[in-house]
């Protein structure tokens, strides 16, 4: 009897919970938006790109919940992610100058400066082509991000945040 070869699927499942609140100009929670982002969205399409650049084939399932949809399509939070990223790069700036010359930490803030650089330059790149907006991505491999193709996106309530169970009631699967 022959066997067949095992398969691996790796799935990442990205959720947070809804952090937009546009009645105060910081709001502490919000950066955990900002930090997935910067810290783990933005650098997981950075080196999927960079394998397809590569030639090197990478089948990868990201399923993105329908509150973090929401919240990466929302103009506010969009907004807001940019002013983090400036703000960060700024600290970086100080950070130059503070450890110039220290041979320990010179490097260091260098690879964060690069790091952020180019994630805030793939922003916007990255939110065209991945928004639940606009459809499938430049190469038709990535499904839209947030809610599945044909399904509608959540309501919301009065400040934006989605509703829970309103996708399923729309399809009658309530």
């Amino acid at each position: 009897m022959m066997r067949s070869a095992g398969a691996l699927v790796l799935v990442l499942h990205a959720h947070l919970p809804w952090v937009r609140h546009p009645e105060l100009p910081f709001y502490m929670e919000e950066h955990w938006l900002y930090e997935a982002v910067a810290e783990t969205y933005l650098p997981l399409i950075q080196a999927l790109r960079a394998l397809e650049a590569d030639g090197v084939p990478a089948r990868l399932t990201v399923d993105v919940s329908p509150t973090v949809g929401a919240m990466l399509d929302d103009a506010l939070l969009q907004e807001r992610t940019l002013g983090y990223f400036d703000n960060l790069l700024a600290l970086v700036a100080k950070e130059k100058r503070r450890t110039a010359g220290d041979e320990g930490l010179h490097p260091v803030v260098l690879f964060y400066e690069e790091r952020l650089e180019g994630a805030a330059l793939a922003l916007p790149a990255a939110r065209a082509e991945y928004s639940g907006r606009t459809g499938p991505s430049r190469t038709g491999r990535h499904a839209r991000v947030g809610h599945l193709r044909g399904n509608p996106p959540p309501a919301a309530d009065a400040h934006g945040a989605p509703r829970t169970g309103a996708g399923s009631r729309a399809h009658g699967r309530a």
